[in-house]
């Protein structure tokens, strides 16, 4: 329908046609800015079904709040009134599973008559009907009674036809084992914002959860790495750079769940940005598995950031150097299990870190003599009988993976070794230094080649 402006001036006959097109004027204005700020700026934000009487075969509104796809708002808690009941045992088949609910308008008709005096059926649906109520002076006490137009909602079936109506989806009906319909929880309609389905809401408090849980895990390994360490390797900047995607997305996320009265636009924009990120530490992710905004299906794709978000997480930047935890057994032993498969399995190169009161040129010829490292059985025998265990050799440079510490010494093992091929079988080792390096300290490494 065209929009005719009016234009205001002195001497204007006034008529109802000047008021009701400058009414479409501003709203076409109104329309016309959101649009340029949300690609679809509509859907529910309460909608609330009376439980019993859907039990007893009626669908029942308590409450509805929503904006139609032609910008039409709708309250019925501030200025509309209810659609109309619908009776469940007319019109609809008992074999039919499942039903979507619509909330239909009449678009507006070029030629008039878009208003019907009552609620009275009629045989084409109206877009609204006339009123009268009492409305008190908000200056004054006084109440006079004036015509008001409320909206003439309905309320579909998605198997009725609609053409000639903007319609929103408001919920899904399915059939239990009894026959009764109910309100099927897991269906979200389009939303306006993401307060309008509490599952938007529950799941950004849960990833907002596991961004927060995955922070303080890699900020414990943060930690432990920048402890004495004297040279920052490529691992350590992709864990600082994983940490400050997360630590970006967090606060918003957060935000969002406190404050959920935001268009859910908002929420895919700030998931996507996330996952596209995060996909930068991954060889096996593509910017084209992140899925394109769908306002009807927007929980869809939610589920599908989500997961995708799970899975990055879970998966980039795994660490090529695996710490062999070490107990301290006696004053000269430790030992420690090998329990990670890609150990045993891949292709490893074993470094063994050691820090003692020693200068760099003595250590590095006494250590690989005076160490015996093995499996704790042949660790014990060696010991006794002045044997050597797995030869090691002073290396000057680790890899860049490995976290470099100031005043320690660093060397491999040999990975031909039988006594390493031992080891490795029972997932177990053992390492002995003498009481001449009982103040040293030890630490073992496994470093996959890729």
């Amino acid at each position: 329908m065209r929009i005719e402006k009016p234009l205001w001036q002195e001497g204007v006959i006034l008529a109802p046609q000047h008021f009701q097109q400058q009414e479409r004027w501003t709203r076409f204005s109104l329309q016309q800015m959101v649009s340029e700020v949300l690609s679809a700026p509509w859907g529910t934000l309460d909608v609330d079904i009376d439980e019993q009487a859907l039990a007893a075969g009626r669908l029942k509104l308590n409450r509805l709040k929503l904006r139609f796809p032609d910008g039409t708002p709708v309250d019925t808690t501030l200025a509309d009134a209810l659609p109309a009941a619908r009776d469940l045992t007319h019109g609809t088949a008992p074999d039919v599973q499942s039903l979507t609910v619509l909330a239909a308008l009449a678009l507006p008709d070029a030629n008039g008559s878009n208003s019907q005096l009552d609620t009275t059926a009629t045989s084409r649906p109206r877009r609204s009907y006339r009123e009268y109520v009492k409305v008190i002076d908000e200056f004054g006490t006084e109440a006079v009674e004036i015509a008001v137009e409320r909206h003439a909602v309905r309320l579909l079936f998605d198997f009725e036809p609609h053409a000639d109506d903007t319609v929103c989806v408001i919920a899904r009906l399915t059939r239990a084992a009894s026959g009764r319909l109910h309100v099927d929880r897991d269906f979200v309609p389009p939303c306006l914002a993401l307060s309008g389905h509490a599952r938007h809401i529950e799941r950004m408090q849960r990833i907002a959860d596991i961004l927060h849980a995955k922070s303080l895990a890699l900020g414990t390994r943060r930690g432990e790495r920048a402890d004495q360490v004297i040279e920052y390797g490529v691992a350590d900047v992709q864990l600082f750079w994983l940490l400050h995607c997360i630590h970006q997305a967090w606060p918003q996320l957060r935000h969002f769940a406190r404050y959920p009265h935001r268009p859910t636009e908002s929420l895919y924009l700030m998931l996507a940005q996330l996952t596209s990120t995060l996909m930068t530490f991954s060889t096996r992710a593509k910017l084209t598995d992140i899925p394109e905004y769908d306002h009807v299906r927007a929980d869809e794709v939610f589920a599908v950031l989500e997961t995708t978000l799970r899975d990055l997480l879970d998966t980039i930047i795994p660490s090529r150097v695996i710490p062999i935890g070490l107990a301290r057994k006696t004053a000269t032993t430790w030992a420690g299990q090998i329990l990670d498969e890609r150990i045993v399995d891949g292709s490893v190169d074993w470094y063994v870190s050691v820090s003692a009161v020693a200068t760099t040129s003595a250590l590095a010829q006494q250590f690989p003599r005076l160490c015996k490292i093995g499996a704790p059985d042949d660790v014990e025998r060696i010991v006794t009988s002045a044997l050597p265990g797995i030869p090691l050799t002073a290396v000057q440079r680790v890899p860049s993976a490995m976290p470099v510490r100031m005043d320690n010494h660093y060397f491999a093992l040999d990975g031909a070794s039988d006594a390493l091929a031992r080891m490795l079988a029972v997932r177990a080792c053992q390492i002995y230094l003498p009481m001449s390096l009982a103040e040293a300290s030890v630490e073992l490494y496994a470093v996959l080649r890729s």
